[in-house]
């Protein structure tokens, strides 16, 4: 499907003689509206009272603004930058700089972004008269905040700081399903999240027709299009197998694949407790390594790829897909066979194995108390920070990472 340019996405509808006399579209806007105007005095009401109330309040504050410029942006401002809500252009232009206001977003900014993204094109800035009066109102409110309550604007722009890492992750999440990328859009038909999303969750017909009305999407739903059971954040858990926390995990680590800063920091906070644990493991540097459950996003490999840079490194996964995912990300950092091999399979404590040293992940389906038992081969075991006390172990990093690395030594 060739992409449509921006004047097919965004300009004004012809009214039919049947509209409301206010809205342009549909008198269901009505439901956008009403929230909008909901939060917006909510979280005017709560500011005070959260502020005297301290930390904790101001943090709880701060998360509910966090999801309202989550929530906001993909309902509200994405709806009226599609399909104005107004008959009146002077409605539409004070309703986007409400939403300017109250979001700390210029919607001027944000609907050239997102209709870019419609168009397949990188997204450019433009300064126009409406860009700088809205970067102004948010900037001038933002100052006068600080000024005013320097506490309450901290936990504002927290807020802020969170609602836009969700909204990036939506984005990113709305386009995928099974590891692949979908440019057309991924749709889930769940009724909760659609209620709560206003059809958002038909996105592959959205992006099929982004002129058409969020209350007639579900009645133009493609056969054709990908669709997911749930929402976008909660979709990299789909598919899976094992055990709740194996699903979470897997699914924390797929959100790695989106975000090459957060790549770096794992690589980097693995490879330094590596580097600071394996002379306590092993007396000399091991020329082999498995690695347990290494597919999808491999840290562990890399991390082990500049502590041992001579060894070579396993990779052993029950999923073919996690496998060509690591594959496919090892040899983008120029580390391939005979370096790096590839094995499917599973692997359990006491099992005989051709290396010198394991590394056994979180994720770790079996016997865990097992793992902390000495075997013939020394033994690397990714640990929540209660297990195997007593055993030679250290933080994969204090704040960030509930984790730890702990040594369990061969058998003497």
């Amino acid at each position: 499907m060739t992409a449509p340019g921006r004047a097919a996405l965004a300009g004004p509808r012809r009214q039919s003689p049947g509209r409301a006399a206010v809205f342009a579209h549909s008198p269901r806007d009505l439901a956008l509206l009403l929230p909008a105007l909901a939060v917006a005095v909510a979280l005017a009401l709560t500011a005070a009272p959260a502020l005297a109330r301290g930390p904790a309040a101001l943090t709880l504050w701060a998360a509910a603004y966090a999801c309202w410029v989550w929530w906001g942006s993909n309902t509200v401002a994405h709806n009226h930058l599609h399909n104005p809500l107004f008959r009146s252009r002077a409605a539409n232009r004070a309703f986007s700089l409400a939403l300017t206001l109250w979001l700390s977003i210029p919607q001027t900014l944000w609907r050239d972004r997102h209709l870019a993204h419609h168009a397949g094109a990188p997204p450019r800035l433009r300064l126009g008269r409406r860009l700088v009066a809205e970067l102004a109102l948010v900037l001038g409110a933002l100052a006068a905040l600080g000024v005013a309550a320097p506490a309450l604007s901290a936990a504002l722009l927290g807020g802020l700081a969170l609602g836009l890492g969700l909204c990036a992750a939506q984005g990113r999440l709305e386009h995928r399903l099974d590891g692949r990328e979908h440019a057309g859009g991924v749709s889930t038909r769940g009724r909760l999240h659609n209620l709560l999303w206003f059809n958002d969750g038909y996105h592959a017909e959205h992006h099929r027709a982004p002129r058409r009305h969020w209350s007639a999407l579900p009645a133009a739903a493609l056969p054709d299009a990908p669709i997911a059971r749930h929402g976008p954040l909660l979709r990299p858990l789909e598919g899976r197998t094992g055990s709740a926390r194996g699903r979470v995990l897997a699914g924390l680590e797929r959100l790695a694949l989106h975000s090459p800063r957060l790549q770096r920091f794992l690589v980097a906070a693995h490879a330094r407790a590596l580097a600071r644990l394996i002379p306590r493991a092993v007396a000399t540097p091991p020329s082999r390594v498995l690695i347990v459950g290494g597919g999808l996003f491999p840290r562990t490999a890399l991390a082990l790829a500049t502590v041992l840079p001579e060894a070579t490194l396993v990779v052993m996964d029950t999923d073919p897909a996690h496998l060509d995912c690591a594959r496919e990300l090892l040899a983008a950092r120029g580390l391939a066979p005979p370096r790096v091999a590839f094995r499917r399979g599973t692997w359990q404590p006491g099992q005989p194995v051709d290396a010198e040293l394991v590394v056994v992940p979180l994720a770790f389906e079996g016997d865990r108390a097992a793992l902390y038992r000495p075997t013939a081969v020394p033994t690397l075991v990714h640990a929540f920070p209660w297990e195997a006390r007593g055993l030679p172990a250290e933080p994969v990093s204090r704040i960030l990472l509930f984790k730890r690395l702990v040594a369990v030594p061969a058998r003497p």
